[in-house]
Parts: structure tokens; sequence; C-alpha cells
């Protein structure tokens, strides 16, 4: 099991085959979030807040440039373009043909697939609390504000 560009590329060479997507692999998985450190949320409220405004802004983007599982939407040569300057993937060929990670338009995290971790995390001996839920560690103040601000978000027509 193994995430993009590492799929694409290892099918390319003939050393792996595609079986199945982390989706039907491990559905529910939330393999990324974005984080602010305690301080910088309790000190820099307004900092924040412009931060997650923006991430939820090029999410959206992001998602509009998504057609059929690819990066092949009506901006998709600009994201690709941002991804290439700002990103370790320099191959705009590689990223138009990768299965892109999905990420919620909204900023939400997926709290099911959190939870399904913290069972595991708990079956492991890693988390000794039982009283610790998914709920307890996620603050989703800073994107309640962000959508109530730009709305829920809607894709782009045709999409």
């Amino acid at each position: 099991m193994t995430n993009e560009p590492t799929m694409t590329l290892a099918v390319e060479k003939g050393v792996a085959v595609r079986i199945a997507g982390n989706d039907v692999i491990y559905p529910q998985q939330q393999t990324a979030i974005v984080i602010y450190s305690e301080k910088f949320a309790r000190t820099r409220p307004e900092a924040a807040r412009k931060f997650m405004r923006a991430y939820i802004r090029a999410v959206r983007d992001y998602n509009g440039a998504l057609i059929d599982g690819r990066l092949a939407g009506p901006n998709a040569g600009e994201i690709i373009a941002a991804l290439t300057q700002y990103s370790s993937l320099k191959d705009p060929d590689l990223l138009r043909k990768i299965t892109p990670p999905a990420v919620n338009p909204d900023g939400r995290v997926n709290l099911d697939g959190m939870r399904m971790d913290l069972a595991f995390y708990r079956e492991q001996g890693l988390v000794q609390d039982p009283a610790i839920k998914a709920e307890d560690i996620i603050d989703m103040s800073f994107v309640d504000k962000v959508v109530a601000e730009l709305g829920p978000y809607r894709p782009p027509s045709g999409q």
C-alpha cells in the first residue's frame, strides 16, 4: 500500500500493479490535517483565521481542478503550476497522471476515520486513556468561522 506519486511511478516502471486505491483498502482514512500550535491559535487568532481562509480557498480551487479523479478541470493548469512551484513534485505530466488525494473543500476533518485510528491505537496499547475521543483533539472553530464567511462549497458547474 502506497500513496501518490509513488503508486503511479511504480506502475509505470513495471514493479507494481494497482489492485485498489487507499479509498478501498483503508476507507475513511484521514491522511493529513492542518495543525496550528496552541500558542499560534491562542495568541494570533486573526492570523490563524486568515491562514485557514486562504487554505480553504486553495482547497476549493484544487477541487475545482478535479475531473474523474484527475487534475483535468478548467483550472488544472494553474493548480499544476502551483504544485510544481511550491511542492516537491516538479513534473507536471506526473501530476496529470496521478490520482490526487481527496481534500474536503470545507476544511472538515474526517472524524469517522480518526475514530477508527484511535480505536486501533487503543488496541495496540498506544493510547491508554479510555476517555479520549477524536472530537476532543479536533478544534474546528477556525474552519467554522471561515465556512460561515465563504459559505459551503459548491462545485463548479459541470462537475
